[in-house]
């Protein structure tokens, strides 16, 4: 009985101390990558910004191509989305909110499954030389406990994806 109350008291500390670290934790995180594309700003601009052109180079098609993927209203227009389905990717939406041409689009992320969730999605377009500098970020909260500890490593999950897109975004402008 001693050993099992000892044994219950340990758990009870781990989860004490865990929940403590967690307050400590950031509450929100901010993932960004950026590269160099060698077309001028409306050539990239207009990959990113009308939908049926992401297929071609997201990072996440190549992980399940047999999604199903919906897009609706008007191409680079605030309120056009990319909706998708699958058994790897789950069930999310984007969604435009802000377009100022040729410089900067903003969205909005949302999970619906398998874990609900939304994020602030975000493009800037750089004139650089005779190219364009493209920054990709997204951010977003994390709840109290779990998704802070998830928070340390959104950088290193979601960056690696977001390097990968940029690299085939940069290989389907520059054809």
């Amino acid at each position: 009985m001693k050993v099992l109350k000892t044994l219950l008291l340990s758990i009870a500390g781990l989860i004490a101390v865990l929940l403590l670290i967690a307050i400590f934790l950031p509450s929100d995180y901010r993932v960004e990558r950026s590269i160099e594309i060698s077309q001028p700003v409306p050539v990239v601009f207009d990959q990113v910004a009308d939908f049926n052109h992401w297929l071609a180079w997201n990072p996440w098609t190549d992980t399940e191509p047999t999604a199903r993927n919906t897009i609706s209203g008007a191409p680079k227009t605030v309120g056009s989305s990319w909706a998708w389905e699958g058994e790897e990717l789950g069930k999310g939406s984007l969604t435009i909110n802000e377009i100022i041409p040729n410089q900067a689009i903003r969205s909005t992320l949302r999970f619906i499954e398998p874990q609900q969730m939304v994020a602030r999605d975000s493009w800037s377009f750089v004139p650089a030389g005779t190219g364009t500098k493209v920054i990709w970020a997204n951010e977003g909260k994390l709840s109290y406990p779990m998704e802070r500890y998830v928070g340390l490593f959104m950088d290193s999950i979601l960056g690696s994806d977001y390097e990968k897109g940029l690299a085939k975004l940069k290989r389907v402008a520059e054809k």
